[in-house]
This record gives structure tokens, C-alpha cells and sequence, in this order.
């Protein structure tokens, strides 16, 4: 779902439009919450100036039943080749991806694979790691992860000024059949 409480994220918001150099209202991000964790897909800037995804998860507090330890949550800062794994999952495009070694004492991973829930239909589990943390695991409706890659999709366009989001998705799509072509079903790294 979009996170579109104006009240808890104005600050951030403001931030994130001075950051980046933006209207306020051109931030949002994708938000799934579940029985043990919660996921938050939103766009970020590399210190290099690259356009990203940050991925964060914070796994349920103990006893609780609808609050999350964002205190210690884990944070993935999706890198300038990576986003295109991202996209070809997040798209539906490939089944799987691995996102390993992340963080600066490469201790943060992510992997992401399709699954079929008979009551729920489609969806992405998703299993976010870092040593000596609480591993985060949350099923992601289609429709959320379909939105997070719409959100990708739109920050890798912005790297890329004169790349229509078209031409961007055909290239990534070409880019998942030679991955399934070399008999893969998703893409590691």
C-alpha cells in the first residue's frame, strides 16, 4: 500500500525533497505489514548521487500485535547495478533474486522469491538478514511488490534523463530472458 500519512511522514518527506531537490509531494513509498515483520520500499540517493531503492524491515516486537521495532530495523541501500535485479523481480519478471553482501561489514542480505498462497494468490517472500539481528520474513502481495517496482523503475529512470520508462522495461525484460535463457530461474549476485 502507499504510505500516504501526511502527519507521521512530513518531516521525513521534507527531507527527502531537499535531499533530492524535489516537490514534497513526489515522495512516497510501498509499505507491507505482516505477522512478524514489516517491509518498507522507498527511493533513496547513493552519496554518489545515484538514484535508488532503500529497502527496511523491522521484525514485530515481542508480545506485541501491531508494533514493529523500527529502532533496529535493517536497512538495504539497493546498489546502481542491483536495482536492475530488483526491477526484473519486482516486475515479475524472474522468480528469485539475491541481493548478498550488503552493509559495510557485508553482514545485510536479501532474498526475494514468488510463491503461490491459496487464500492469498500471488506473492513475494521476502527474507531480510543481518548478523546479529532478528531475520525479518514477510509475504508481499503482487500488488505491493508490483508497486515497488513501479517506484524503482521511476528512480532508475531519473540516472538515466533520457530513457523512457518503456524503453527502460524493454531492456530489463531482454535482460530477464537471458537470464532464464542460461537456465536460471532467478538472478543472484
Amino acid at each position: 500500500m502507499y504510505n500516504n500519512n501526511t502527519e507521521d511522514v512530513s518531516f521525513y518527506n521534507n527531507q527527502i525533497a531537499s535531499e533530492h531537490n524535489e516537490d514534497k509531494t513526489s515522495y512516497y513509498s510501498v509499505k507491507v505489514f505482516g505477522s512478524s515483520a514489516s517491509i518498507e520500499f522507498k527511493p533513496d540517493k547513493t552519496r554518489g548521487g545515484v538514484f535508488t531503492v532503500k529497502i527496511e524491515a523491522a521484525a514485530k516486537v515481542d508480545g506485541a500485535t501491531k508494533a514493529y521495532d523500527w529502532k533496529n530495523l535493517i536497512a538495504l541501500q539497493i546498489t546502481n547495478t542491483d536495482i536492475l535485479k530488483f526491477l526484473m523481480l519486482s516486475l515479475g519478471l524472474v522468480e528469485k533474486a539475491d541481493f548478498m553482501h550488503y552493509g559495510c561489514n557485508n553482514d545485510k542480505s536479501a532474498t526475494f522469491k514468488y510463491q503461490y498462497n491459496d487464500k492469498y494468490g500471488p506473492q513475494v517472500f521476502a527474507q531480510i538478514n543481518q548478523k546479529n539481528k532478528k531475520q525479518c520474513s514477510i509475504p508481499i502481495p503482487m500488488a505491493d511488490m508490483i508497486q515497488a517496482g513501479h517506484l524503482a523503475l521511476c528512480q532508475y529512470i531519473k540516472n538515466h534523463p533520457s530513457l523512457t520508462a518503456d524503453a527502460a522495461l524493454m531492456t530489463i525484460s531482454r535482460l530477464a530472458q537471458l537470464t532464464k535463457n542460461k537456465g536460471e530461474r532467478g538472478v543472484k549476485q
